[in-house]
This record gives structure tokens, sequence and C-alpha cells, in this order.
């Protein structure tokens, strides 16, 4: 399963960034600017906790490296997570400052499953972290991390795209460049943020992975809360700056397929594990997961076609 799933997320990725390339630079820079923020990220966490407890590290068998510690297929991943994620948001017309929010829950959403299967079939390791401590196995700091990475991202990345596109509706040549440099700032931005996470579990005294999971308990209720707020009321114009904020019948696979790709490996690779078929919970954790995602992409969809058929000029007799 493991050849298989590297296999797919090449070919997901190379599908999603043909179809990001004929959307044009307002969709396939900032998809790009994923993967380095990716490599930047990971990169960073393999040398700031190199050899300590509650690092972690890739089985030696992938493919293609990147700087030597990080396979390939782990930021071309990010890539199209993060750009469904955005593209799933934009479809729900959240008013602006609530979208970085609902872009790290969405992203969120698929990693709460995918890393406690993904730690069985061995993909990479937790380093002093057993299978039955933490969340399935996978400590709090992970699903912090994936929460706060995407947050600030899709902040800067969704700010630019408001100060720098264009009248129709595409990035100039110096706002793309900005694009791919800006996963630096992204990063220094999230380690701020992860200092003052850091910092609530010492005043807290959450020092062990149990006690810190009420902590991501409370962000992510904190984010749902924002979610929410920016849900309410009349839906934002389908003619705003998004970049992904109109899709046709066409465009629709494209932001919701390479989702279910990730629900589906979650389910086969528990189909793979002998032990995880006697453990009702991980069923249980999956199939929700990938029913709330299912809810979603019909909310998204309904949401998204009253507010263009609001939009739409009316004829009258």
């Amino acid at each position: 399963i493991r050849v298989v799933s590297q296999a797919g997320i090449y070919a997901v990725f190379a599908l999603y960034l043909f179809w990001a390339i004929r959307r044009g630079p307002n969709v396939w820079v900032p998809y790009l600017g994923t993967v380095i923020y990716a490599v930047l990220f990971e990169h960073g966490n393999m040398w700031r906790y190199a050899r300590t407890p509650g690092g972690y590290y890739y089985h030696a068998a992938s493919w293609l490296w990147v700087l030597g510690d990080v396979p390939l297929y782990i930021p071309l991943a990010w890539a199209f997570l993060v750009a469904t994620s955005r593209g799933l948001t934009d479809q729900l017309h959240l008013r602006a400052w609530g979208r970085p929010f609902c872009d790290a829950l969405l992203t969120l959403l698929i990693d709460l499953c995918l890393d406690a299967v993904a730690i069985r079939l061995r993909f990479w390791y937790w380093r002093g972290v057993g299978l039955d401590e933490g969340f399935f196995g996978v400590p709090a700091d992970n699903f912090v991390g994936w929460l706060l990475v995407t947050f600030t991202f899709s902040l800067l990345t969704r700010w630019l795209w408001e100060g720098r596109a264009t009248r129709a509706g595409s990035l100039t040549a110096k706002a793309s460049a900005q694009f791919l440099a800006l996963p630096v700032v992204a990063y220094a931005l999230y380690l701020v943020l992860e200092a003052l996470v850091h910092g609530a579990y010492v005043v807290l005294h959450a020092r062990t992975l149990g006690r810190q999971l009420p902590i991501l308990a409370g962000l992510i209720f904190l984010f749902l809360a924002v979610v929410l707020a920016a849900l309410r009321g009349r839906p934002a114009n389908v003619h705003d700056a998004s970049p992904t904020a109109s899709f046709s019948r066409w465009d629709a696979p494209m932001q919701h397929g390479p989702r279910h790709v990730f629900h589906i490996f979650g389910v086969l690779g528990l189909l793979c594990l002998p032990v995880a078929l006697r453990d009702a919970r991980l069923w249980l954790l999956a199939l929700s997961v990938w029913s709330v995602e299912s809810a979603l992409a019909v909310v998204a969809h309904r949401r998204h076609r009253r507010v263009v058929s609001s939009a739409s000029p009316r004829h009258h007799p």
C-alpha cells in the first residue's frame, strides 16, 4: 500500500497541477507556493526535533527525498490538500476574515484520521509516542501544527490575493513572485504562534500528551467559532477576490476528488491492518470524518448555487 499510495499522490498532484495551470496563475502560483512552504516546514521540523522525543521521521523506503530527510510525496500531498481546503472554503462564501480559519479546519479534518492510519502502516514514526498515547498514537502537537501551518499560509496568501489581484482576476508578475517568496514569512509567523501554544502548555501544566489534547480541542473550538460567525448572515458576494471563489461543474471534481482520495486511503489502510480490524474506534473515526467531509461538500455546493443564483440578473415579463 506504501507503493500504491506514493504513486497515487504523484498522479493526483500532476493532475491537479494541470487543472490549476489551465485556471491561470491565480490558482497554480499559490499551489506551487504551498509545496515550497511544505518543504521548508518539514525540513525545519526535521532539524528542530532531530533525535528528540516527540519528533518524527519517515520510512527509509520512501521515494525521491528532498534535502535528504523529507520524501517528495509529502510536500506534494500538502499542496493539493491545502489547495482543495481553500477551494471548499471559497464555495462556502464565508466572510473574508473567517476563511483562513476554515482552511485550517478543513485541512485538519483529513489529517485527523490520516495520521492514525499512516503511522500504523509505517509511513512515518513518532519518537517516544506509543500507539495508545495521544490521539490514537498521534501527539496533539501534530494537529496544532496542521492548524497553525495552514492558517498562517492561508492568512498571508489570501491577504496577498486581496491586495495584489488585478481587476481581471489574475495575479501580476510581481505578486506571483511574492507568492513564491511568502513561505518564509508564513513559517516565521507559524513559529511565533507555536511558541504561544507551547507557552500555554507550561501555564496550564500540560506536559503530558493526554493533558495537551484538551488544549488542542479548545483551539479547534476557537477556530470553529470564528468560522460559524463568518458563516452567519448573507453569504459573501460570488464576485469576490478569492482565486477559487467561482467554479463550473467541471471544476468541482478537482476540488473534492483529491480530498476523497485521502479518505479512501484511510479505509484501505484499515483493511490492510489485521489489528485495526478489531479496533472499532479507528473505523468509527475514519467513517465519521469521511461523513463530515461529504456533508460539507453538499453544503458548500448548495450555498454556492444559492449565491450564484442570487447574483444572476433576473428578467421580469
